[in-house]
């Protein structure tokens, strides 16, 4: 399963993967730029790739993410584990 990604941006730094909800944001190719304000100001704004999908496409497809994953070295990889045990602690003060 290969998420759909989109082209988004944001004047904060993303998380490459974030839960929010019942929905999973996965975000690759997070990268930094400057663009010039209305006062002739400086502001950095990131761009990257997001993908959506629900905690329970997520969980499901949690295997093949990691090992897609591994095409984007350890980062990404780790980020996805982190989500994964987010997801659990969040299930766990549920029930």
């Amino acid at each position: 399963m290969e998420p759909e990604y989109r082209c988004s941006e944001s004047t904060i730094r993303p998380q490459q993967v974030e839960v929010a909800g019942e929905t999973v944001y996965i975000r690759k190719d997070i990268t930094e730029s400057k663009r010039e304000d209305m006062d002739g100001g400086t502001v950095s704004y990131w761009t990257y790739q997001e993908a959506a999908l629900s905690k329970e496409e997520f969980n499901q497809n949690a295997n093949a993410l990691l090992m897609s994953g591994q095409k984007n070295g350890d980062g990404d990889r780790l980020a996805i584990m982190e989500a994964i045990a987010d997801l659990y602690d969040v299930l766990a003060m549920l029930m």
